[in-house]
C-alpha cells in the first residue's frame, strides 16, 4: 500500500513540476506564436494554483516523514505560518488594508515556497525520460528562433514584439535549467554530460539570465573541484587532469569568444561587469537605495509591501528583500532556509564524497545560495528547491543505510 501511495505523489509531483516548468514555456512560446489562445484571468499559472490545492493533501500525507527533520519542524513550518500571519495581519490592518495584490504577492510566494519543497523531496524517484525529450525540444526551438540582432538572441520578447502577456527571459533561463537538472545528475555516459553542459551553457549565454548564468557556471565549477580535490584518493591524477581541462576548455572559450565576438556585442552579458553603462545594473542600485531606506526606517518589522510604491517588480534583488517585506525575523528565518541546505550539503560532501548522489544536492544548494543571496527576491521560491533536496538527500541517505 505504501509503495502504490508512493508512486501516486510521484506521479503527481511529475505533473506538477511539467505544469509549473516545461508546459509553461511551451505555452507561452505557442502563444507568441499565436497557435495558442490567451488565457483571461490569472492566464497560465492558474493551473499550478489549482493543482496546490491537491498537492497539500499529498504534503499531509507525508508530514511524518518531513517531521523526522528538525529544520522543517523548527525552521521550515514556522517561516510558512509566519509568513502567512504576517501577510494576514497586514491585510487586515496598517498600511496596504484590504490591498490583495501586495497579499497575494506573499500568499503565491509561500505556496510555491511549500511547493517546491515539497516535489523536490522526490527528486531521487522522479522519472527523467519526459524531462529528457522536453529539453531537447526546448533546446529545438532555442536554435530555430535565435536572432543575434537583439540583445537577448532568444527571448519570447523577441517573437511577440513586445514584453506582455507571456514569462519574460529570466523564467525562461530558470525553466530549462531545472529541466536540466531533473536529469542530468541521473544520467552516468561522460560524452552524454559533457554535451548537456555545453548546450546548457549555450542556452544560457543567449538566452539572457546572467543570475542563472553565472549560478550554473559557479556551481558547476565548485562541484567539479570538490570531486577533483576531495572525493578521490588518487589527488594528484585529477588535479592533472583537471588543471588540463581548466587549461583546454579556457583556451577554446578565448579562441571562439575572440573569433566570434560579434555575438556578444549587443548580449546583456557583456554588461555583467560593465556596472557604470549598464542600465540594469543602474536601475537594480537605484532600487536597492530606495528600499534600504525603508529597512532603516523599521528595522524590526520591515515596511511589508513598500516596494510597490515604486512599481512592480521595483523590489531589492537579493535576501534583504525577506527583511523589507516580512521584517527581521522573517528575513532570518529566510537567511537559515537558504544556508542549511549549503552548509549540510558540504558537510554531508565530507561524510559521503565517494557517493554520487550528493551531487545533485551540492550542486542545487550552491546555485540557491548564489541567487538567493545576491540577485533575486524572496519572491522567487528557489530556497524551497534547496531545502526539498536537502530533505530528499537525508531520506534516501537513510534508505540505503536501511
Amino acid at each position: 500500500m505504501n509503495v502504490s501511495k508512493d508512486k501516486l505523489i510521484v506521479l503527481f509531483v511529475t505533473l506538477f513540476l511539467l505544469i509549473c516548468f516545461q508546459f509553461n514555456f511551451l505555452y507561452n512560446y505557442f502563444l507568441v506564436k499565436s497557435f495558442m489562445p490567451k488565457i483571461s484571468g490569472v492566464g497560465y499559472p492558474i493551473f499550478g494554483h489549482l493543482l496546490f490545492l491537491l498537492l497539500f493533501p499529498l504534503f499531509l500525507l507525508k508530514y511524518k516523514t518531513l517531521s523526522k527533520f528538525k529544520t522543517f519542524n523548527f525552521i521550515f513550518i514556522p517561516f510558512l505560518i509566519y509568513c502567512f500571519l504576517f501577510s494576514l495581519l497586514n491585510l487586515m490592518y496598517f498600511n496596504y488594508k484590504g490591498d490583495f495584490g501586495a497579499f497575494n504577492e506573499s500568499f503565491i510566494f509561500i505556496i510555491y515556497f511549500l511547493s517546491l519543497m515539497f516535489c523536490f523531496l522526490f527528486y531521487f524517484k522522479i522519472p527523467i525520460l519526459v524531462f529528457e525529450v522536453i529539453y531537447f525540444l526546448i533546446f529545438l526551438i532555442f536554435f530555430i528562433e535565435l536572432d543575434f540582432k537583439n540583445i537577448i538572441p532568444f527571448s519570447l520578447d523577441n517573437i511577440a514584439g513586445g514584453s506582455e502577456g507571456h514569462i519574460n527571459y529570466q523564467l525562461v533561463s530558470f525553466f530549462m535549467l531545472m529541466t536540466w537538472f531533473l536529469f542530468f545528475f541521473k544520467r552516468n555516459n561522460f560524452f552524454y554530460k559533457f554535451f548537456l553542459i555545453v548546450s546548457m551553457l549555450i542556452f544560457l549565454l543567449f538566452s539572457g539570465g546572467r543570475s542563472e548564468l553565472v549560478g550554473f557556471v559557479v556551481s558547476g565549477i565548485l562541484c567539479l573541484c570538490f570531486y577533483f580535490f576531495i572525493s578521490s584518493n588518487n589527488i594528484t591524477n585529477r588535479v592533472v587532469f583537471l588543471i588540463f581541462s581548466v587549461f583546454s576548455c579556457g583556451s577554446l572559450f578565448f579562441y571562439f569568444f575572440n573569433k566570434y565576438s560579434f555575438l556578444f556585442e549587443n548580449s546583456r552579458h557583456s554588461q555583467i561587469f560593465d556596472v557604470e553603462n549598464s542600465s540594469s545594473w543602474q536601475e537594480r542600485e537605484y532600487l536597492y537605495h530606495q528600499n534600504i531606506n525603508k529597512i532603516f526606517n523599521s528595522p524590526i518589522l520591515g515596511d511589508y509591501a513598500s516596494h510597490r510604491e515604486l512599481g512592480d517588480g521595483t523590489y531589492i534583488h537579493n535576501a534583504l528583500s525577506a527583511w523589507q517585506q516580512f521584517g527581521f525575523l522573517g528575513f532570518l528565518f529566510y537567511v537559515l532556509l537558504i544556508y542549511i541546505p549549503l552548509i549540510m550539503a558540504v558537510f554531508y560532501f565530507f561524510k559521503d564524497k565517494n557517493k554520487y548522489d550528493i551531487y545533485p544536492f551540492l550542486f542545487i544548494s550552491i546555485y540557491v545560495g548564489i541567487l538567493c543571496t545576491a540577485t533575486k527576491p524572496i519572491f522567487w521560491p528557489y530556497a524551497g528547491i534547496s531545502i526539498g533536496m536537502f530533505y530528499a538527500y537525508l531520506n534516501n541517505r537513510n534508505l540505503i543505510k536501511e
